[in-house]
């Protein structure tokens, strides 16, 4: 579900889609996909052990990698500044979940050389988010 939540919040923010549309995929983006697009995976999610118990149900925290990937440095930084703004957020609700807070925890650029299809390399970055929402009660 979160990971829906994600895709909904980045893909649903004017500034993101008017450079990608809905070119966000998970783990890995399809062979000659057009840029720019992003690509998102879960690093890692609470177990529990330091959820907060809430009356409503657990506030737990997972973590995303979101990659955005671009021809130009330009149109790289332009998409990074436009994911961070859109996930830069308290208190939403998107697609039945609803985030307490989220906020970009690292960034780190990067050269792609190495992808099938493409002749030349292109630019990314790399952003770590941190995403902290509220579980739902059974």
């Amino acid at each position: 579900m979160a990971a829906k939540a994600l895709y909904s919040v980045v893909t649903g923010d004017a500034g993101v889609s008017a450079i990608i549309g809905t070119r966000m995929h998970p783990q890995r983006a399809p062979q000659g996909e057009t840029l720019p697009y992003i690509v998102y995976s879960r690093i890692t999610a609470s177990n529990g052990s330091h959820g907060v118990s809430l009356d409503r149900g657990a506030l737990r925290e997972i973590l995303f990698q979101v990659n955005c990937y671009a021809a130009t440095y330009s149109e790289m930084d332009a998409l990074v500044d436009a994911v961070r703004l859109a996930v830069d957020v308290t208190a939403k609700t998107a697609a039945a979940q609803t985030w307490q807070v989220c906020h970009v925890v690292d960034m780190r650029d990067e050269w792609v050389w190495d992808l099938p299809g493409r002749e030349t390399g292109i630019h990314g970055t790399q952003m770590d988010l941190s995403i902290w929402f509220q579980e739902p009660t059974s």
